[in-house]
């Protein structure tokens, strides 16, 4: 083979081995193309640890219930608690896949994520010996024309205002609800419209299934909750509003079925001040609101007498972002959630209602490295009672808050 030959096999070679190159500079960190297919592959996830301690008490039951801020549960101040408790997790760590498919009408994109933070009750392979926690589904989803459907976080959400804290659960005035459903985004050149059906999942208090304490589970829910979400973004943040609605239905210890039509709406947005700061808000609220702000999660409806009545509640959030470095930042969270209702509900339950609810964040995270991150934070929250149920429960009245002072850290390792 003479020389000139060579070089056209060198000069065709390279020819060809452009585009393959070029692609992979492309490429995304984590991504690359499955060989035989046209489809992208993206692995997505991260390694964390959380720490916290509570100098005040919190919710008994972390495997059970929550070890991250739950006010809803906090120990009232002047009742017998466990003050001074630590508790370490890797729980949250998080693995993810999603792929990418080009197709004639747009891109196919399946997305599957999980971690580690599944409730579990105590056993041999936790805290005693292993720490081992369940796996559980966060998103399992199919996008395609428009159409999503799977389980993803419900449509009655705006993820673009949510402030940015150290605790996993965040704060509680927004929704934490992860849906399986079937939601249509309408893109009109830059503003979207989502409409949705999502798996329903009522909580009545007071049902035959369990009298007077929270009935989570229940079989026959009847209709899809219905929502509907426009988010229009503009040149220094966005803005968001929102409505959902949903039917609640149970049947007491007698046998009288019930059900009531409950609704939700709320407004959120973001804006960027100057270079360095930026501004997070909400407001939302509802009659039987319920799950749909994580505050009322237990509190949306409950049987009186024979008829289901629903709770009024309205919450608002604010968050500021101070950026010190491209690796420093700070936040500063405010919160306040207020539950509306004549004490004759209250009175009915053997659980202790809540009626405000405040809560404050003050964190920093820094990130020494790419792909590195820790965080540390203070949380203060305040639970407020109504009288009518210490009354119930025959507890006095001057004991009707619960104050919640915690510190949480975190420690996250990104993937790439």
């Amino acid at each position: 083979m003479n020389f000139s030959k060579l070089r056209a096999i060198a000069l065709v070679s390279a020819a060809l081995a452009l585009p393959a190159a070029g692609h992979a500079q492309d490429a995304k960190p984590g991504e690359f193309k499955i060989p035989g297919t046209n489809t992208m592959l993206k692995l997505n996830g991260f390694v964390e640890l959380d720490a916290i301690y509570d100098f005040s008490g919190a919710d008994e039951d972390i495997r059970g219930d929550d070890w991250a801020t739950f006010l809803e549960f906090q120990p009232l101040d002047a009742g017998e608690r466990d003050k001074n408790r630590l508790y370490v997790t890797a729980r949250t760590s998080r693995v993810g896949l999603t792929t990418t498919t080009p197709t004639a009408h747009g891109n196919l994109v399946t997305r599957v994520e999980g971690d580690f933070n599944s409730p579990s009750a105590f056993n041999y392979s936790t805290e005693a010996t292993t720490n081992g926690t369940n796996f559980r589904i966060r998103h399992a989803y199919g996008e395609y024309a428009g159409f999503l459907v799977g389980q993803t976080w419900a449509n009655f959400m705006d993820l673009g205002s949510l402030p940015d804290t150290v605790d996993f659960n965040p704060h509680g005035a927004f929704a934490l609800t992860r849906s399986p459903g079937v939601r249509y985004t309408a893109n009109f050149g830059g503003p979207t419209l989502a409409v949705a059906l999502e798996n329903p999942q009522s909580i009545v208090i007071n049902t035959e299934k369990a009298p007077g304490t929270l009935t989570v589970g229940r079989e026959f829910d009847r209709y899809p909750d219905v929502s509907a979400n426009l988010t229009v973004p503009f040149s220094l943040g966005h803005l968001n509003l929102r409505a959902v609605t949903f039917e609640y239905q149970g049947r007491t210890a007698a046998g009288v079925h019930d059900s009531r039509w409950a609704w939700g709406a709320g407004a959120s947005g973001s804006v960027k001040l100057g270079g360095l700061d930026s501004l997070v808000w909400s407001v939302q609220g509802g009659d039987g609101i319920g799950r749909y702000m994580f505050t009322t999660l237990f509190q949306g409806a409950a049987f009186v007498g024979n008829d289901i009545e629903l709770w009024s509640a309205v919450a608002y959030h604010v968050g500021l972002t101070h950026n010190w470095s491209p690796a420093l930042r700070s936040n500063l969270i405010w919160t306040q959630t207020f539950i509306s209702k004549d004490d004759a509900l209250a009175g009915t339950l053997e659980t202790l209602a809540n009626k405000r609810i405040d809560a404050g964040f003050v964190n920093t995270f820094y990130s020494p490295v790419k792909g590195v991150e820790v965080g540390l934070e203070y949380a203060y929250g305040r639970r407020t009672v109504f009288d009518a149920g210490l009354i119930a429960a025959g507890e006095p009245t001057s004991n009707n808050e619960g104050t919640q002072h915690r510190v949480n850290a975190l420690a996250r390792y990104n993937f790439f």
